[in-house]
């Protein structure tokens, strides 16, 4: 039995383009770095922006920035994908990375706004438990 998982894990190790591989993975690595650059400069300029502003104006302005980093990533790494299969390269990591970013920007923003609407207490750690595990 385990040496049957054995070869069905060097099976799928001799499957994997390491070349490829890299590849994604300097994408992803721009991405993060791309992502912490916007997040920084337009993340501040949203915060400034939201000072002196009306209640909705202001929680549309935060809800903004929450969600720069995943939704900044989320366009580098969608980018950096489509070059790589214009380039003709396996993807495998960026497969997995996009819909992971997509989710972690719903799950920020969906959480985000059910705290600012409701009253912190039992109910609403357990409505975000359930947002985050669904989304």
């Amino acid at each position: 039995m385990l040496q049957s998982y054995l070869n069905k894990v060097a099976a799928w190790f001799g499957r994997l383009d390491f070349v490829a591989l890299g590849w994604e993975l300097a994408v992803l690595v721009l991405a993060l770095i791309g992502a912490l650059v916007v997040h920084r400069r337009l993340g501040q300029f949203l915060l400034e922006s939201s000072i002196g502003r009306g209640n909705i104006r202001r929680l549309t302005l935060h809800s903004l920035q929450r969600i720069v980093f995943p939704l900044s990533m989320l366009l580098i790494a969608v980018l950096g994908k489509a070059v790589l299969q214009h380039l003709g390269e396996k993807l495998l990591l960026l497969e997995l990375a996009v819909p992971l970013l997509l989710s972690l920007a719903g799950v920020r923003l969906v959480v985000y706004v059910l705290r600012k609407t409701f009253r912190q207490g039992p109910g609403v750690k357990a409505w975000e438990n359930v947002i985050s595990t669904t989304i």
